[in-house]
């Protein structure tokens, strides 16, 4: 059973055949006579009035969390990628001066940045944490 009632201002998505088979988000705009206004900001296409009746699924944003730690570990693992890659390149040959710390340390030197900046994104990159509605 749905712990909360939509209101106006909420961020919902819904799912609202025929005319909406697929998920669309947005924020409440209006709730009254029998109809949802849904504003899905203009890049999604603006707003949308739906009949409640036709509702199938309704779900509200109840958090929002950061992406930081997964941003830190894609960023980790691409620059450990490209530091690697680029260890091989620079101590491949006949020629080979380098041993385990030179290459860690250039991985280390390419690796650290790309997990800041990875941080950085992640952290300003939200996910959604979703509950089913009702309407009031």
């Amino acid at each position: 059973m749905p712990d909360r009632a939509v209101e106006s201002g909420d961020r919902v998505r819904f799912v609202a055949p025929p005319k909406f088979p697929d998920r669309v988000t947005g924020e409440v705009m209006a709730l009254e006579q029998g109809l949802l206004q849904v504003d899905r900001k203009s890049s999604q296409g603006g707003p949308v009035v739906v009949p409640i009746a036709n509702v199938s699924s309704l779900e509200i944003s109840v958090d929002r969390n950061r992406q930081t730690v997964l941003g830190l570990g894609i960023g980790a693992g691409a620059g450990l990628a490209l530091g690697g890659l680029l260890a091989w390149a620079y101590c491949d040959g006949p020629d080979n001066l380098c041993d385990f710390q030179d290459v860690a340390l250039l991985t280390a030197t390419v690796a650290v940045p790309f997990s800041a900046i990875g941080a950085l994104l992640g952290h300003f990159t939200y996910k959604d944490v979703w509950q089913e509605a009702r309407v009031k």
